[in-house]
């Protein structure tokens, strides 16, 4: 195409809109047989390493995932970096969720919801707010039961539910009470980050002693202005936000393809004195 619009302009003849649109779409079809179809699903498998308690002489099914990458809902399109982080960060940090009750924000196809569960967590309530995403995490969940009890984890402590953030979704919070609030890739657009943070200092507040609760964020460093927000909001709220090292974590789950894993950061979050 370049080389016949080079053409044109040596001839002095001008290249109108409509041809222009009429070649583009000739070679796009041309070299495409078929587009992606949203409603086309994989399912992606992981052996998750044994923890201590498992019988290391035991043959353990894989953790299955649904995903569907043409799908234009991104809660299921993928095991996004830094939820696979926070997964691993889990794996190598169980007492951040041992014997405590989770509830997520933005779960998405629920891997890391998935890892708290079997890394001794109390309950793990999954929350996203698209019909999509919940449809899915649903399904996951359901395939994934047999998985759960392989590894004496009771399924009935594993849930999902809505969550709109800002909207507080007061039934979720009060019916399941949680001690430790999660989530993984949820700074991404500035849009969201006032809601995001409101719910983040409902949750922190809400607890009985001072700081009792903490909050459990991996978040992909993107875009500067929006990470600078969102620690401006934190700021706002008085909640302190404390950066954690990830060294010598492992690495279970290979989706570091568009960004690396250094990109990702961890942190807790308190309320301030």
């Amino acid at each position: 195409m370049k080389r016949y619009t080079t053409r044109l302009e040596m001839e002095g003849k001008e290249l109108e809109d409509n041809n222009l649109a009429s070649i583009v779409c000739h070679f796009s079809m041309s070299r495409i047989s078929k587009l992606p179809d949203p409603a086309d699903f994989c399912l992606l498998r992981y052996r998750v390493p044994l923890v201590e308690k498992e019988d290391k002489q035991r043959k353990y099914d894989l953790l299955r995932i649904r995903i569907y990458p043409h799908h234009n809902d991104v809660g299921v399109a993928k095991v996004w970096e830094a939820g696979a982080c926070l997964a691993e960060y889990l794996m190598k940090h169980p007492d951040c969720v041992r014997g405590r009750r989770v509830i997520e924000l933005g779960a998405g196809v629920g891997l890391t919801g998935f890892i708290a569960a079997v890394m001794g967590s109390e309950s793990v309530h999954m929350t996203d707010y698209t019909d999509a995403t919940l449809e899915n995490l649903s399904y996951n969940i359901s395939i994934n039961n047999k998985w759960l009890e392989d590894r004496g984890i009771d399924t009935n402590i594993v849930s999902a539910g809505y969550l709109e953030w800002g909207e507080y979704a007061a039934q979720d919070f009060c019916s399941h009470s949680a001690d430790v609030l999660i989530a993984a890739d949820v700074v991404y657009t500035v849009e969201c980050i006032a809601d995001l943070v409101a719910t983040v200092s409902v949750f922190l507040s809400s607890g009985g002693k001072k700081n009792d609760r903490f909050a459990l964020f991996a978040t992909t460093y993107r875009n500067r202005n929006t990470f600078a927000l969102f620690e401006t909001e934190l700021e706002k709220k008085r909640i302190m936000c404390n950066y954690k090292s990830q060294d010598d974590m492992p690495h279970v789950f290979p989706c570091y393809f568009n960004q690396p894993r250094s990109d990702v950061r961890i942190c807790t979050m308190t309320l301030s004195e």
